[in-house]
């Protein structure tokens, strides 16, 4: 453990020292958790248990640590994992946000592929899914809902309501390509890209009647970044990427 430690250390310090890897033989999940935890407080890494505990049960291909099993935390991690959890919290330790690191995300009853630079949904992001689903719940047995999403993001907040109105369908834009196209994989991965219009358009700078062209809307929803300029230098690095 302090070898692996020390040449960790150095590689974090960008001193290029040579080290041995250290053997897999004896280290648990648990006791993986109980190291890195320790490393990322040192080094001011927010949430380091929750980040520990990511990492770890990504590594061994569960979604949560508790779903590695009491029987298998206690046991014995191989060479390999070992050392994807290394590669990993060396990320983490650069303020790689977890979602990035393991390119996943669960968002209310969906999981959610992430990737930079599309922002990560917060947890205020699934109350505001919430409001809308109680305001369209009037339009449930509607058979010609749409919905039209502005700033669609990695999509969450379109393939929720999807996935609650079978009838609905939406129009998601964002004027940033890497969302568009987070957003149609996201779609695809669950099934619904057959229900959802996904659009690249800056409603301050493009024609207006691109959308007009798709259609009457039955609602209009946006969570949009809310972060004043003057406030972010006071961000965490993990939201100012």
């Amino acid at each position: 453990m302090r070898l692996l430690l020390r040449c960790f250390v150095a590689r974090v310090a960008h001193t290029p020292v040579p080290c041995r890897r250290m053997g897999a033989t004896g280290m648990t999940p648990d006791k993986l958790v109980s190291y890195w935890q320790k490393v990322f407080h040192k080094y001011g890494i927010p949430e380091a248990k929750d980040s520990s505990r990511i990492l770890v049960a990504h590594a061994l291909g569960a979604k949560t640590f508790y779903g590695i099993g009491s029987r298998a935390a206690r046991s014995p991690v191989s060479a390999d994992q070992l050392l994807f959890v290394e590669k990993m919290a060396q990320q983490r330790l650069k303020r790689v946000p977890v979602q990035y690191i393991i390119g996943e995300w669960d968002f209310l009853d969906m999981t959610l592929e992430m990737r930079p630079p599309v922002l990560i949904p917060r947890p205020e992001t699934e109350e505001l899914v919430g409001l809308v689903i109680s305001d369209c719940e009037g339009l449930r047995h509607s058979s010609e809902t749409t919905i039209l999403e502005v700033g669609c993001g990695s999509g969450a907040v379109s393939l929720a309501l999807l996935r609650k109105f079978p009838q609905m369908r939406v129009i998601a834009i964002d004027k940033s390509e890497a969302a568009v196209s987070l957003t149609k994989d996201n779609a695809e991965r669950l099934g619904l890209r057959h229900r959802i219009h996904i659009l690249q358009h800056d409603i301050l700078t493009d024609p207006v009647e691109r959308l007009q062209d798709l259609g009457a809307v039955s609602a209009l929803v946006s969570n949009p970044p809310y972060i004043f300029t003057e406030d972010m230098t006071q961000l965490e690095p993990e939201i100012l990427r």
